[in-house]
């Protein structure tokens, strides 16, 4: 429940959507510009999603997680198992199926308990009446969702035939992604031709459509190198990670990935405006109206995914751990602690101290408690048992048709090729932070 009464007016507040479409950060505005709104409570703050490039949302905590316990990580595995079972979200609800899942969580090599497999099954529920209505669900940390139905096999199919025509038969210009182990390429690169400050040009009296792109080739004015912007990566954290010495900046002055314009019409679809980069208007007109459709299906995924990161009511633990607590030792055992020798230092005495302790006391497992969900969309509060434990919270959730259909979408496009075989049937990346700031990209799929 809200804690303040919330002045919905200004949650859906849109005044940006009047921004000029010629004045962009880099051209006409800082290269650090964000625009601002008011929120539910009426405070007016940068409205762009947290980044975990920003000093400013690292020190004010939007881009913060909870530090999982090894309990808790082995909820989230098991969850993530029962959920590549086909119709998880039905069979979820049948009593059989429920003690059999907790039988086998319990009985498992994971460390499960009773009140554990519980909450997993409560969980799931709770996640599969959410999915019956958008087709996403949640459940790690960090704003990851995943769907098995909201592309349709006609549109997959229709994609892999497609992006024949996208392939470059000569092996040098296939643009694999370095340390990718040659699986990773780009059929659609995203950072291929960027915009380059000081060199590429902009139109400044007009936003050219698909149909024209090719017209105003080479047109325009050089877009000047903007101004330094002053924002640095200074934390402490970073600077253990790298060099001391290099002062990383977030907000590039080089160059900047190209979005292309998306506008919401009258029939309720999102439409590309203005020419995806690297993907030719005319020759690969097909591929447009398949990433058109594509888009549309997984809207609702990004609403999902995008969420969290307004909201930021759903990254919690679901085993609380604020302390390291022991069982008893006896107190024969306790004699037996160490004491601190003659000339030794403190340091030294501390790590025997932790030596004994590691070999003569147990640690207490925390355990969990009753399921309570973190946020509940409006749509859902009557569906909701009336003996939860606490009351719950009521999200405002992210909906790209209702919030950015006045404005409209930049969106960067990539589309990837990894190849897998028989023999090779696994594919693992690093995880990392796409992009600079400039280039605003929160969401893949």
């Amino acid at each position: 429940m809200f804690q303040h009464k919330a002045n919905e007016a200004n949650f859906l507040n849109t005044k940006a959507s009047k921004d000029c479409r010629f004045a962009l950060p880099g051209f006409g505005r800082p290269l650090d510009y964000a625009p601002t709104e008011k929120n539910i409570y009426g405070v007016e703050s940068r409205s762009m999603f947290p980044s975990a490039l920003d000093d400013r949302d690292i020190e004010a905590g939007y881009v913060d997680l909870p530090v999982l316990t090894l309990r808790e990580i082995a909820m989230v595995d098991y969850m993530e198992d029962l959920m590549d079972i086909l119709e998880w979200w039905k069979k979820v609800f049948d009593p059989a199926v429920q003690e059999q899942w907790k039988n086998a969580a319990m009985n498992g090599d994971r460390d499960i308990t009773l009140n554990m497999a519980e909450w997993v099954i409560d969980e799931l529920q709770f996640k599969a009446m959410i999915y019956e209505t958008t087709d996403v669900v949640a459940l790690y940390n960090g704003d990851v969702t995943k769907s098995d139905t909201n592309l349709p096999d006609s549109l997959i199919n229709n994609l892999k035939t497609q992006i024949k025509a996208l392939e470059f038969h000569q092996e040098i210009l296939k643009f694999f992604h370095p340390g990718a182990l040659a699986k990773q390429r780009d059929f659609i690169a995203m950072a291929l031709y960027p915009l380059v400050y000081g060199k590429s040009r902009i139109l400044t009296d007009r936003v050219i459509t698909l149909d024209e792109a090719l017209d105003y080739a080479g047109q325009g004015e050089v877009i000047p190198v903007p101004k330094e912007t002053g924002i640095t990566r200074e934390d402490i954290a970073w600077r253990v990670l790298s060099r001391a010495d290099i002062q990383v900046r977030p907000y590039s002055r080089e160059y900047q990935c190209l979005p292309s314009d998306w506008e919401f019409r009258e029939d309720g679809r999102w439409h590309v405006a203005t020419y995806i980069n690297n993907l030719h208007p005319v020759k690969h007109r097909n591929v447009y109206k398949l990433v058109e459709e594509a888009f549309n299906c997984i809207i609702p995924q990004w609403n999902a995914t995008l969420t969290p990161l307004k909201d930021m009511l759903h990254s919690r633990s679901r085993i609380e751990y604020h302390k390291a607590e022991y069982f008893p030792v006896p107190k024969e055992v306790a004699a037996k602690a160490p004491q601190m020798r003659p000339r030794e230092s403190q340091s030294e005495f501390d790590e025997r101290m932790e030596e004994w302790k590691m070999k003569n006391y147990t640690a207490i497992q925390p355990d969990a408690s009753k399921f309570l969900p973190w946020a509940v969309p409006p749509w859902m509060m009557d569906k909701l048992p009336e003996d939860l434990p606490a009351a719950v919270r009521i999200e405002r959730g992210v909906d790209l048709n209702r919030d950015y259909k006045e404005r409209g979408l930049q969106v960067i496009t990539r589309m990837l090729g990894i190849d897998l075989t028989p023999e090779d049937p696994f594919f693992e990346a690093d995880w990392h932070v796409e992009g600079t700031m400039n280039t605003f990209v929160p969401p893949h799929f």
